[in-house]
């Protein structure tokens, strides 16, 4: 098993009749559009799908779907990779998705719909990382690893300002390089309030630390605030599982057992082990509850392995639209609003097949996802400056952001407010770039944002705002 492909396997696919012109997402395309004439594809229904390339086989494309194919990439001899194409956006309203199926290559080993809020042109390519996982939301996937299709008798539902992307996985055991070519249909209708809507729910921890050539375990806790209509369930670990078990104890005192892998299997990092229930009789784990999650693993490496290397989940599709995250015992619904209401410009998309930019670079300095200024220029006081400057800061930072995953805008700051003396503006710039940091360097950052990871993807996504903002 190749353990760098394991670690990037998306936490979104844990959590998985319109007419041809019902939908009104951008076109698909290898070449599109810059500028504003690109973004205001989001009007145009997708009905010009990028041309077949050399080895994808396209089947017929049935009544109803709509067909979105991913820029082709190159993938040398030996190696396998994964990769994320936008496709689509933003959208102009709410959708259900209702249906999904797709096709890959000769060396396609997987490939998922994800709903993302990072704004970039329909054809934007880049390599996947570890910071997708977190800032995705799947809409089901194809193939061996990535099979999440949606549970039977529900739909899951886009939001408005949503891009769509398809996260690609292919592995070339050959001698010769090729080309890796994707493509998705999905079947759409406009949001209808008569649809039963799936979401996910996970609960995890980014404090993960596995000393080298030492077994570790960690367990998770998670008071559940709301009754859970579990649709889909497993555990999740990579390479380094030894086993894992997850159990509620409920408002009686009673604990029940709901997963157990006494034996980890490596291979249920990419091919999740589903326990399934119905529509008509899910598993309930009901408000009030205590949910355990207890982690064991094997680190054989010289090195510390850490978040997202190594995860410790449990992951679940419920009954309900709003997606839920524990994270560190802090119990989050993710709000149901817009994805996106105003996107930044996006960067143009690079050739097909050309070299990606770094691993999470931006589409531009200040770009797609990042928060709006939070306040005025030189909200940061030279008393404020003192108290940033103090160690005890950056644990009072990490909390928040650990407390506010997945939460809305304006919980970092609330929580900054409340758990420091920093001034009202100050520490809504510090909330905005905790924030930021929760959508583009979380794997960089669990560190600390002092850390020597952090601080250059802190300032290549988040800095002219924070600059801006703070005045520092």
């Amino acid at each position: 098993m190749n353990v760098a492909h394991v670690a990037k396997m998306p936490l979104a696919v844990l959590l998985a009749a319109c007419s041809s012109t019902d939908v009104a997402v951008p076109a698909a395309s290898s070449s599109p559009a810059s500028g504003s004439a690109g973004m205001s594809a989001a009007a145009a229904t997708v009905e010009a799908a990028a041309p077949v390339a050399n080895m994808l086989q396209m089947a017929p494309l049935q009544d109803g779907f709509k067909r979105f194919v991913a820029p082709a990439v190159d993938v040398p001899a030996g190696t396998t990779d994964d990769w994320i194409h936008w496709v689509s956006g933003p959208t102009d309203q709410d959708y259900d998705v209702i249906a999904l199926k797709g096709g890959q290559s000769k060396g396609g080993h997987h490939a998922l719909m994800l709903s993302v809020s990072e704004a970039n042109e329909p054809g934007f390519t880049r390599k996947y990382t570890e910071r997708d996982q977190l800032t995705s939301s799947s809409l089901g996937g194809i193939g061996a690893e990535g099979d999440a299709q949606i549970p039977e008798g529900v739909v899951y539902r886009l939001r408005k300002g949503s891009y769509l992307a398809i996260q690609s996985h292919y592995l070339n055991a050959t001698e010769k390089d090729f080309k890796g070519e994707t493509y998705i249909d999905i079947k759409l209708t406009p949001r209808d309030e008569t649809h039963t809507v799936a979401g996910h729910f996970a609960s995890t921890s980014l404090m993960i630390s596995l000393p080298p050539k030492a077994e570790t375990m960690q367990d998770v806790y998670c008071n559940v605030e709301q009754d859970l209509q579990i649709l889909r369930m497993t555990n999740h670990m990579h390479y380094a599982g030894v086993s894992t078990f997850t159990e509620y104890t409920d408002p009686a005192g009673m604990t029940h057992m709901l997963k157990q892998d006494d034996a980890w299997s490596e291979d249920w990092a990419l091919a999740p082990n589903y326990d399934n229930f119905s529509v008509k009789e899910p598993l309930l784990i009901p408000a009030g509850s205590k949910l355990h999650t207890h982690c064991r693993w094997n680190n054989p490496g010289d090195k510390t392995v850490a978040f997202p290397e190594e995860m410790c989940v449990f992951a679940t599709i419920i009954l309900g639209e709003k997606d839920i995250a524990c994270i560190d015992g802090k119990f989050s619904v993710r709000s149901g609003e817009t994805m996106s209401a105003a996107p930044t410009q996006a960067a143009a998309a690079p050739a097909a097949g050309a070299a990606a930019p770094a691993a999470g670079a931006p589409a531009a300095v200040g770009g797609a996802g990042a928060p709006a200024t939070a306040a005025a220029s030189g909200a940061c006081s030279a008393a404020d400056k003192a108290i940033l400057d103090a160690p005890e800061f950056q644990d009072k930072q990490r909390t928040c952001g650990s407390m506010c995953f997945g939460a809305a805008d304006g919980c970092a700051t609330e929580c900054l407010t409340k758990n420091t003396e920093l001034s009202s503006g100050c520490a809504a710039c510090n909330g905005a770039q905790i924030t930021c940091a929760m959508m583009h360097c979380v794997a960089d950052c669990t560190g600390g944002f002092m850390s020597a990871s952090c601080m250059p993807c802190l300032e290549t996504n988040c800095g002219a705002e924070y600059h801006a903002c703070s005045g520092l």
